[in-house]
């Protein structure tokens, strides 16, 4: 199957220093057999409205050649295009969407209301200080040879298995969801959290919204990537600990450095069934797209 992709814009207005990145992006993609277009709005200087950027979205997902549809944004603005979006026309579009970051909150608007799933992946980490090893990954996936693009690495702090379907992402983004219709289904799901900003107050404010929601006490387990700007304070563990302390240890929890912001990150499949299981941990997608 020929894959064609399309390049989308998301959330915010992308700055000038990311069109080398975007462009460079796509001569990979090209050169592994993918071809590559742009959205008309990724390389726009000014803001466009959520209905605009909802609209070149779905263009992506109607038009049939295109197999998979890369956001290359995040910020703040990705949820306002949540009520443009035709989640029928999605699900029976044969396109799979990659995103991540603020992108969180349109991976789980989609899995929730048309159960296709997402991959939570940033394609610019191609370009970045792993581009290399980010390429290599990349490459084996598309072509079928290795799945190691969406098998990270993690340990247990508490329990030794979990199972479920995989939703979450971003914390911050992901909470835009609460009280709407777009926001997943916890009941004995596996609840992934990952957080750019936030030292060990705001991410213990993160937690007790999502206990306060429920939604800590109904997840079958959690997966906790990396918090950028605690980690960065030496506060490596404070996700860990709060964590255990709100869930009582009564969750199943694993810790993974290869989720989140860092440009080694690897991608996870968001709407997928998975086991997660001691010796070694690893992630087990039960099954295929």
């Amino acid at each position: 199957m020929t894959r064609k992709a399309m390049f989308v814009c998301c959330s915010d207005t992308r700055p000038e220093t990311d069109k080398t990145i975007i462009i460079e992006a796509a001569r990979k993609l090209n050169a592994m057999g993918v071809e590559t277009r742009f959205a008309g709005n990724v390389f726009s200087r000014c803001y466009t409205d959520a209905c605009t950027r909802a609209y070149k979205l779905m263009e992506a997902f109607s038009d049939p050649e295109v197999t998979d549809i890369f956001d290359i944004s995040g910020g703040d603005t990705a949820n306002g295009i949540l009520s443009y979006l035709d989640y029928e026309a999605i699900r029976n579009s044969r396109a799979v969407f990659w995103g991540y970051s603020d992108l969180t909150a349109v991976i789980n608007a989609i899995y929730t209301l048309s159960r296709k799933q997402s991959f939570l992946y940033q394609i610019k980490n191609i370009c970045g200080s792993f581009q290399e090893r980010q390429t290599a990954c990349l490459r084996e996936y598309i072509s079928g040879t290795n799945d190691t693009l969406i098998r990270p690495c993690c340990r247990f702090i508490n329990g030794s298995s979990m199972s479920g379907t995989l939703i979450g992402g971003n914390v911050r983004c992901l909470l835009k969801l609460a009280g709407t219709r777009y926001m997943p289904e916890a009941e004995g799901a596996v609840l992934l959290l990952e957080a750019m900003g936030g030292k060990a107050e705001r991410i213990r404010s993160y937690a007790d919204q999502l206990l306060q929601m429920g939604i800590l006490t109904e997840v079958s387990g959690i997966i906790l990537g990396t918090f950028t700007e605690a980690e960065k304070n030496s506060l490596h563990s404070a996700a860990e600990e709060i964590f255990l302390d709100i869930t009582k240890a009564r969750v199943p929890i694993v810790r993974t450095p290869e989720i989140g912001h860092a440009p080694d990150s690897k991608a996870v499949i968001v709407g997928r069934k998975i086991t997660v299981k001691q010796g070694p941990p690893h992630f087990h997608y039960q099954e295929d797209l």
